[in-house]
């Protein structure tokens, strides 16, 4: 794809067990499926399970928190999932994770910014590190449950992304049952009125990656129109300078982590 339609996006919750990295894992599926070029960054650095997700977690050797702690390349971090999507997996081990440092995360995302048609970052359930990321995209998506507790954690990270100007995708409804119109309408109003770009059934036994292993269920169905409005998004004639997205991210984290050292006395 011309190199000003491409695209990045950030997958953020505002709380763990939404389903978010599911999401993540059969979206990039559906993109590639459609002759795109996915990148997906597992940013979560304390409880990665990227790589679990797609079923290579026994075959990843290098991971973001070696290249994070200066071990390796990107390049040697990135793994090749059967399906052609670029995985930049975290650490599952806790030897590895402890003693990470995040402040290089804008260069790394720099880096594979122009790798591919479509880069992901799969955000952790935390507020903080869901608003460091959201700065190096483009877009936003959301992932919430329909129960108050995630709305309420969801609705934080909106507001993060309401300060930042981020341009939102919309927000999608995970793990579903018995959902009626006027409490999807009633989310919508809770959210900030962002559009609800997919309402997804919770599906007893559900593999994690449905939309190849599960083609004609209802998740997958919604996820392919996920893709679909992405691609059309990125055909809409929309120009983005990915790069220059990353080096704003870089500027606004800087000063994120230079207030939290010196709030910390560090």
């Amino acid at each position: 794809m011309d190199k000003e339609h491409r695209i990045s996006i950030c997958i953020c919750s505002g709380k763990g067990g939404t389903g978010k990295t599911t999401i993540t894992t059969n979206l990039a599926m559906a993109l590639v499926n459609r002759g795109l070029s996915v990148t997906v960054i597992d940013g979560d650095i304390e409880m990665a399970n990227l790589s679990i997700y797609f079923g290579v977690d026994k075959q990843v050797q290098m991971t973001l928190h070696d290249v994070l702690s200066g071990l390796v390349p990107i390049e040697d971090a990135t793994f090749i999932h059967p399906s052609g999507v670029k995985i930049v997996a975290g650490a599952i081990d806790l030897e590895r994770i402890e003693g990470t440092e995040i402040g290089r995360i804008g260069e790394i995302i720099k880096d594979l910014a122009t790798d591919s048609d479509v880069l992901i970052i799969d955000a952790p359930g935390d507020l903080l590190l869901s608003t460091i990321y959201m700065t190096f995209t483009q877009k936003v998506l959301f992932v919430t449950e329909k129960h108050r507790a995630s709305i309420t954690d969801c609705s934080k990270v909106i507001h993060k992304s309401r300060i930042l100007k981020k341009d939102v995708i919309g927000v999608v409804i995970n793990k579903v049952t018995n959902i009626s119109k006027e409490e999807i309408l009633d989310i919508r109003e809770k959210l900030f009125s962002i559009p609800i770009v997919g309402v997804i059934e919770y599906v007893k036994h559900l593999p994690d990656m449905y939309v190849s292993e599960m083609k004609n269920s209802q998740p997958s169905i919604q996820i392919n129109k996920l893709a679909d409005r992405i691609q059309e998004i990125m055909k809409a004639g929309e120009k983005y300078d990915v790069l220059e997205q990353v080096d704003k991210g870089i500027d606004i984290t800087g000063k994120m982590l230079d207030q939290l050292k010196k709030e910390a006395g560090v």
